[in-house]
């Protein structure tokens, strides 16, 4: 699946949990395309950093442990799923067309 390709990439520099099922997540998400998947991606580290930064006390450093300790997990993909995510839904034809159909073109 393309989906899952794209999504290897985009997450190979993440520190990911242990639930992270990113073929589960491909199948989520039929009808992306890639610059999509990325954005879903930044979204989901986001989401990690602002969950864990959350948990600390403002003026606190962020040390290489507390760094460290920082992992993208599959509830994380699933906020940056949410309605919210993109602002629009991903286009997906309802109904197949053929390549050649441009008749609609000139009426």
């Amino acid at each position: 699946c393309e989906r899952l390709e794209i999504l290897n990439v985009h997450t190979r520099n993440f520190k990911l949990g242990p639930d992270i099922d990113l073929t589960h997540i491909a199948e989520k998400t039929q009808g992306f395309v890639g610059a999509d998947l990325a954005q879903l991606c930044a979204d989901a580290a986001r989401t990690c950093i602002r969950h864990k930064v959350d948990m600390t006390r403002l003026g606190e450093c962020f040390d290489a442990e507390f760094l460290d300790s920082m992992a993208v997990s599959q509830g994380h993909f699933t906020c940056a799923l949410g309605p919210q995510a993109f602002g629009r839904t991903p286009l997906v034809a309802s109904t197949p067309v053929a390549a050649d159909d441009d008749s609609d073109l000139y009426a």
